[in-house]
């Protein structure tokens, strides 16, 4: 899940959860995969939190941040991305990684502006493989 901002940042990309179903459902694999996903967002804020004795973030609590501050939320694929990328208020550089993204195929969940919390201002998004729930 990218993260972008000023400050200490962890990204931890290679996370590497093989799923399987029992009853063979692809659903529920995808399903399972998102929720490590988010866990695993969370886990990054609550790293730094531990070791450093800060407050810190992840993407997963700015997604949530701008839900409770009725920031709208970007949800962005291959089929919308020049129109919905066009109404996120972010940096050129964080629209243009967020389209490349859903042009790959790839669907994105992306917070509309930047936000501040405590002393550290950005912006997050979560790019979902939609076939796999699998995240990055």
């Amino acid at each position: 899940m990218p993260f972008a901002g000023i400050g200490l940042n962890m990204d931890l990309r290679r996370m590497i959860v093989s799923v399987g179903s029992r009853t063979g459902s692809a659903a529920g694999e995808a399903a399972t995969l998102m929720l490590s996903s988010a866990t695993s967002s969370a886990l990054e804020g609550e790293i730094f939190e531990m070791a450093q004795s800060v407050t810190a973030t992840s993407t997963v609590n700015l997604i949530a941040k701008a839900n409770a501050e009725r920031v709208p939320l970007g949800l962005v694929n291959a089929g919308n991305a020049a129109q919905a990328v066009s109404r996120l208020d972010l940096p050129a550089e964080h629209r243009a990684a967020i389209a490349a993204d859903a042009q790959a195929g790839r669907t994105v969940v992306a917070t509309g502006r930047v936000l501040t919390t405590g002393d550290w201002t950005g912006a997050a998004w979560a790019s979902i493989d939609p076939a796999t729930g699998a995240s990055a």
